[in-house]
């Protein structure tokens, strides 16, 4: 068998408690953060009487939710700052996405670099009354699911917009 010095374990242990210490700060730092922000969201939400069918949360930042009852939208474009936007969707009259890409490299291995995601809510007057940030390149580098994201967003509003058309027929 081989023996273990007492000392070099006890640097081991050192060294390792050391390593995990602000990993585990962190996340507890993370997990409070994520927590107030929640929490801040539910009060909003209540003081506005809402209850969201639908809602996502993405990039630790921005918030999209939809109260189907009422006919309203919330949209947060940072969750730190947290200014909620609410959209009555009895004023909208048309969604639809809008991006703003450009193209880069030579002739022949040009490729499209999306620069910013909107989701666009177009009022009754034909004007735009909102638009919602989804991706913005200036902050984040890469991608993470936002064009999947924005079709959803955008087929959840145009199906809540045409069954307010066909209630309003009725």
């Amino acid at each position: 068998m081989f023996e273990i010095d007492i000392v070099t374990l006890s640097f081991a242990i050192v060294c390792l408690i050391a390593f995990v210490i602000p990993f585990y700060l962190n996340s507890k730092k993370s997990n409070k953060e994520k927590r107030q922000k929640e929490s801040m969201l539910e009060e909003y939400l209540k003081s506005q009487n809402l209850k969201l069918d639908q809602k996502e949360i993405w990039r630790g930042q921005y918030f999209i939710g939809l109260d189907s009852d009422q006919r309203k939208l919330v949209y947060i474009q940072n969750l730190k700052d947290f200014q909620p936007l609410l959209i009555n969707l009895d004023e909208i009259n048309y969604v639809s996405q809008h991006e703003v890409s450009r193209m880069i490299g030579t002739e022949k291995n040009q490729r499209k670099v999306l620069d910013e995601l909107y989701l666009q809510l177009i009022g009754k007057n034909g004007k735009v009354k909102a638009s919602l940030e989804i991706y913005n390149g200036e902050i984040f580098s890469d991608l993470s699911g936002e064009p999947v994201l924005t079709r959803k967003w955008e087929a959840l509003i145009k199906e809540e917009l045409r069954k307010f058309k066909l209630a309003e027929k009725l």
